[in-house]
């Protein structure tokens, strides 16, 4: 005979299953010499229970369903569904990696390098162009005198000016800039002079030299 699991530690053949089904549809089932043995071990395991029926001479025994007769007809519940794992939220910092992958695929395309230290939506940084030292001292020359005319500096002429006028003609940063118009003076093609205050507001414009000061103006010889 097979057996039939129907809840943790109740074991049901199919002719448990058979009366206790029974038993139930008739609340109360009294014994027979067909069922009696089985009515009593189903009693003895406590998914039964014992009363009576009847008086006097007609009185006999009955069998009702237990409260864990009640609960073994019940089929045990479904297992629950595995649930999918949850797809990890997307992070800014996860967001940020894949911008500043393609951000570095498009550079690259463009054959621009990127320094490590890119961030996300800064602009890509172009190389300072190659200026011929020659080029530029003539630059510097052009834009010393246009700007001496255009200010009327009397030839003493703010390097701040200089450096805006040969920095849209030429695209010199103003570290190329600097660099270069101190290595001019060193070859006796300028002359710079360093401000009378050293704390104007635009000092900042200027060229900070060790041991000399603020230099701030520029003169073409």
């Amino acid at each position: 005979m097979g057996q039939t699991v129907y809840r943790p530690g109740v074991i049901l053949s199919p002719e448990d299953l058979a009366l206790l089904s029974q038993v139930k549809a008739a609340k109360k089932l009294a014994p027979d010499d067909s069922n009696r043995a089985l009515l009593g071990d189903l009693l003895a395991r406590e998914l039964l229970k014992e009363g009576t029926a009847g008086r006097g001479a007609a009185k006999h025994a009955t069998f009702s369903l237990s409260p864990e007769g009640t609960k073994a007809l019940k089929p045990p519940k479904a297992p629950p569904k595995p649930r999918a794992p949850k797809t990890p939220p997307v992070t800014v910092a996860a967001l940020e990696s894949r911008l500043l992958a393609r951000i570095d695929l498009l550079a690259r395309a463009l054959g621009v390098e990127l320094g490590g230290s890119a961030q996300a939506g800064a602009p890509v940084e172009r190389p300072a162009p190659v200026i011929a030292a020659e080029a530029f001292a003539t630059a510097v020359h052009a834009a010393i005198r246009d700007a001496d005319l255009a200010g009327r500096h009397g030839g003493l002429v703010p390097i701040p000016e200089v450096r805006k006028l040969v920095a849209l003609r030429t695209g010199a940063t103003r570290e190329q800039f600097d660099l270069a118009l101190l290595s001019l003076e060193r070859d006796f093609r300028v002359d710079l002079k360093i401000a009378n205050d050293p704390t104007r507001p635009d000092a900042a414009e200027g060229i900070r030299v060790q041991g000399r000061g603020l230099v701030y103006f520029a003169l073409a010889k």
